[in-house]
């Protein structure tokens, strides 16, 4: 398992909410610091090239030298095993829980010991320390276990690409700045005001599709935009996801609108997203849907979790069944929103803020008033009773609330539709 991006997001907020040290550290080869099991011998054969190097600093291993090369077995989880990414998992969070660290019990990559936070993402670990003291027990405790460690101390980190600045109190800035610049760079860029044209969900079935060469470029531009998307651009989500579902064949006409989000980015690639902390203990969340924009009539779900004033999720998805009305689209969005809503509060709550909770933002004044007080009839279709009655009873458990917003004032609204030109 790897660390969420909003359970780091979470932390690192957490970090600039009480004013906590950060310190990064990368344990170098780490793989090789887990043992393969004994009882599953993994058995390996060196090529002739690899086996005459390993005889020269070994020359009691000559014996074992064949033509064909030599067959070792692996002591050590070697990089590109299956298993040594859960070998190197079990080790880490073994020596964190042997030294009194306590994992988390929504995310598996978390773990906490008093006024100290730990998000692990594979080698490379976030620590949010009361003290600087106190992470530095930790990068000794590491050091002795592992040796090699880079760590880096101060107020801006690099962190899985991502670029955290706590120079100013109780704010935080990320960005992703060398990835946007790397992103825009073998691209000609002029500047468009939107990321996407009111068209952005027409599908033009008559355009023609990519030569292999340019759909292979097409399919790696999208990926690399979802990640940028999904942690510091929330504001190309819409696009770039309806592109994921144009990989497999894409078009001319996919073509020209990958084209213009590249160029949007181009001209705002010093965006990044930032946090202030004022009033913490209450997660806004904002949830939309756009009914039937889809051709085959389903409709899209935008939701937003914001934490510091910035967010630490952001969705933009096709909902899975086809809906009636508008209010049983935004039932749905509702409801396969408040799946993470909950994990976010439960996690924040076991970080320390006990009095979290969530407010969940509705700009459909009947979808509101049904969830926060109860309908007096049940929905008629029932894979939408069943959402509506499960919302209810989180709702009823006090951890979330529900209240009406003008649409003007829904954050999610740009997740589920493009901007209109000139607004």
């Amino acid at each position: 398992p790897t660390s969420s991006t909003t359970g780091l997001l979470l932390v690192a907020g957490l970090a600039a909410r009480d004013g906590l040290v950060v310190t990064t550290a990368d344990i170098t080869g780490a793989y090789l610091n887990a043992p393969m099991p004994t009882d599953k011998p993994v058995n390996m054969r060196l090529d002739m090239n690899i086996a005459s190097i390993l005889c020269e600093l070994k020359p009691e291993f000559k014996a074992h030298l064949s033509s064909r090369g030599m067959i070792v077995r692996l002591e050590k989880a070697l990089y590109g095993c299956l298993d040594s990414g859960r070998l190197w998992y079990e080790e880490i969070s073994g020596t964190l829980i042997k030294n009194k660290y306590v994992r988390s019990s929504y995310d598996k990559c978390i773990f906490m010991k008093e006024d100290t936070y730990v998000v692990l993402y594979v080698d490379d670990l976030f620590i949010a320390s009361k003290t600087q003291s106190q992470a530095d027990q930790l990068i000794k405790i590491l050091e002795t276990s592992y040796q090699a460690l880079s760590v880096h101390r101060g107020p801006v980190h690099e962190y899985l690409g991502l670029k955290f600045n706590y120079e100013e109190k109780r704010r935080l800035v990320v960005t992703m700045n060398s990835y946007q610049e790397r992103v825009v760079q073998d691209w000609t860029v002029s500047k468009t005001a939107t990321p996407a044209r009111e068209d952005l969900l027409h599908i033009d079935h008559q355009s023609p599709v990519l030569e292999k060469s340019k759909s292979e470029a097409f399919h790696s531009m999208v990926a690399r935009l979802l990640y940028l998307a999904k942690r510091v651009r929330p504001d190309i989500l819409l696009p770039v996801v309806f592109l994921t579902t144009r990989v497999v064949a894409p078009t001319e006409q996919d073509w020209r609108k990958l084209d213009r989000v590249i160029r949007y980015l181009g001209g705002t690639k010093e965006m990044g997203v930032r946090y202030e902390f004022i009033d913490d203990d209450i997660l806004p969340c904002y949830v939309d849907a756009s009914f039937g924009v889809h051709e085959d009539g389903k409709s899209h779900t935008g939701s937003v979790i914001l934490f510091g004033g910035g967010p630490i999720y952001v969705n933009s998805r096709k909902q899975k069944i086809v809906t009636k009305s508008s209010w049983e689209a935004e039932v749905v969005a509702a409801s396969d929103s408040g799946t993470q809503i909950l994990w976010v509060v439960r996690l924040l709550q076991e970080l320390g803020l006990g009095n979290a909770k969530a407010i969940l933002y509705q700009d459909n004044q009947g979808a509101a008033t049904c969830l926060e007080k109860g309908g007096s009839t049940a929905p008629a279709s029932r894979h939408v009773s069943i959402r509506y009655f499960w919302l209810r009873d989180v709702i009823e458990e006090g951890l979330v609330s529900v209240e009406w917003i003008p649409t003007e004032k829904m954050v999610a609204d740009g997740l589920t539709k493009p901007p209109v030109e000139g607004k």
